[in-house]
């Protein structure tokens, strides 16, 4: 998977997260980021990566897009621009909220 969609957006817009909460399963050999430097390995041993790609992967690019996040608050804070204070509504409340996803709506609209 991780291959493919390098080959779909390239190498600078990956990174991996050790996320494992609220998953019933994991892939065989991905049980945990202590696997992590296998599939580096594996990766590296495929011919298709570098160690440079695989630096990003691992934490170079969140770095790279952490930095301009922080430039465009610097320049926001700069200018004047006050951080939203709106609310995003709970998706228990019955609101659409365009930041929240509804699962089950999904998995309804996917069976139709």
């Amino acid at each position: 998977h991780i291959s493919y969609i390098r080959d779909l957006i390239g190498v600078d817009h990956i990174g991996v997260g050790g996320d494992f909460d609220g998953i019933n399963r994991t892939p065989r050999g991905l049980e945990d980021v202590s696997m992590y430097p296998e599939l580096f390995a594996e990766l590296l041993r495929s011919g298709h990566w570098t160690v440079a790609d695989l630096k990003k992967v691992a934490g170079l690019n969140l770095l790279r897009v952490f930095a301009k996040v922080e430039k465009v608050r610097d320049d926001m804070r700069t200018a004047g621009v006050m951080p939203s204070e709106e609310l995003i509504s709970k998706p228990d409340s019955g609101e659409r909220s365009p930041c929240s996803f509804d699962i089950s709506q999904a998995e309804r609209e996917t069976e139709l």
